[in-house]
C-alpha cells in the first residue's frame, strides 16, 4: 500500500481546498504517491472513495470537508471494501479512512479526535501514534443512504434549516445561533419511534436522534452511551408537551445529563424506525436536510463497515 487519496469537497464551508493541498503535501512524505480528488457534485465523494478503496495500492483515503463529505467517503470506502451492507470488518490490509475537518460542524472528527488540529492528526499518523478502529455505519432502508455521524428528526433538522439565516457565521457558532433561534419557537411534532420492531415511545417529539457519535453540533451530547464500533444503533427521544420542556431537556443534553428527565427515552438496537403521525418527517442525516417527503424512515446498523484511523489509546 504505497498511495494515499485525498477526497475534498470544494463547496464545504471553511477552506477545504487549501486544507487538501496542504495535507497532500505532508502526506507525500509518508506515501510514494498522493492523489487529490475533488467532488464535482453532491454525492460525488462516494464514487471517488469507492474507486480509491478498491485500488490495492491505496492504503489511506482522506476526507476533507464537513460531516457530509465524511459520510460520502465512508460510504464509498464500504462499497469498495465490500462491507456494505452486511458489515465488516474488512481485511487487515484494507484501505483506512482519515477525517480532516474543513466544514461547518465537523462533529465526526470531534468524536474521533476531539479538538486536535488536523496537522496534529497527520503528525501522529507519521510517527505511528494512530491505530485502526472499525466504525459502524447505518443504512436508510429503501433509499440506501449511508449514515456516519448520525441522523435525527425534529430539533436538529430545524436547526439545519435555520443555518441559512446566518450566512455570515460558520462552525459551531453557526449551529449555536441557529439552534437558539429554533429553541425560541420550538413546537414538537406528533410521532412514534420503534426499535427492532418494538415500540419505544409515542407522543410530541422535540428530538429523536439515532447514531452514531455521542455529540451532535460539537456540543449536544444526546447519545452519551453510544459506542462507534459496537454494532448497535443508539436512539434517544425527547418527548415534550411544549417548547419550554423541550428547551429544558436540550439544555441538560449539553452535558449528557438528560437521560433521567421525564419524557426522555433511550434504547439500543439493530434497527430504528422514526415515524411522523401528521405529515412528512422532519429528518436530517449527518447535518444535511433530508429532501424526501416520507412520513417514516428506518435505519439499520452496518457493523464495523469502515476501517478508521484514530489516535492510539
Amino acid at each position: 500500500m504505497t498511495r494515499a487519496a485525498v477526497v475534498v469537497n470544494p463547496a464545504a464551508r471553511g477552506d477545504p481546498a487549501q486544507v487538501a493541498e496542504d495535507a497532500a503535501r505532508e502526506l507525500r512524505a509518508m506515501f510514494a504517491g498522493v492523489d487529490v480528488l475533488r467532488t464535482a457534485e453532491p454525492g460525488g465523494g462516494v464514487a471517488l472513495a469507492r474507486a480509491a478503496a478498491s485500488d490495492p495500492d491505496v492504503g489511506l483515503v482522506v476526507a476533507v470537508g464537513g460531516d457530509g463529505t465524511a459520510r460520502e467517503v465512508a460510504h464509498g470506502i464500504a462499497l469498495g471494501l465490500g462491507t456494505w451492507t452486511a458489515g465488516g470488518p474488512a481485511p487487515a490490509a484494507a484501505a483506512q479512512m482519515l477525517i480532516l475537518p474543513a466544514g461547518t460542524g465537523n462533529s465526526m472528527h470531534h468524536a474521533l479526535w476531539s479538538d486536535r488540529p488536523w496537522r496534529e492528526s497527520l503528525a501522529l499518523l507519521g510517527r505511528g501514534g494512530t491505530e485502526r478502529c472499525d466504525v459502524d455505519l447505518a443504512r436508510i432502508s429503501g433509499d440506501g443512504q449511508a449514515v456516519l455521524l448520525g441522523a435525527s428528526a425534529g430539533f436538529l433538522r430545524w436547526t439545519v434549516d435555520a443555518t441559512a439565516r446566518f450566512p455570515h457565521l460558520s462552525g459551531r457558532q453557526l449551529y449555536m445561533e441557529a439552534a437558539l433561534s429554533v429553541a425560541t419557537s420550538l413546537r414538537p411534532f406528533p410521532g412514534a419511534v420503534s426499535v427492532d420492531g418494538r415500540p419505544l415511545c409515542e407522543g410530541p417529539i422535540a428530538l429523536a436522534a439515532v447514531g452514531g457519535a455521542q455529540r451532535r453540533g460539537g456540543s449536544l451530547a444526546v447519545l452519551p452511551r453510544s459506542v462507534l464500533d459496537d454494532g448497535l444503533l443508539d436512539v434517544c427521544v425527547l418527548l415534550a408537551p411544549d417548547g419550554a420542556t423541550a428547551v429544558e431537556q436540550l439544555t441538560a443534553a449539553m452535558q449528557g445529563a438528560h437521560l433521567e428527565l421525564p419524557g426522555v427515552h433511550y434504547a439500543q438496537g439493530s434497527a430504528v424506525t422514526l415515524r411522523a403521525l401528521d405529515g412528512p418527517l422532519p429528518f436530517e442525516v449527518d447535518g444535511d436536510a433530508w429532501p424526501g417527503e416520507a412520513s417514516s424512515v428506518t435505519l439499520r446498523a452496518v457493523p464495523k463497515a469502515v476501517p478508521m484511523v484514530v489516535p492510539r489509546t
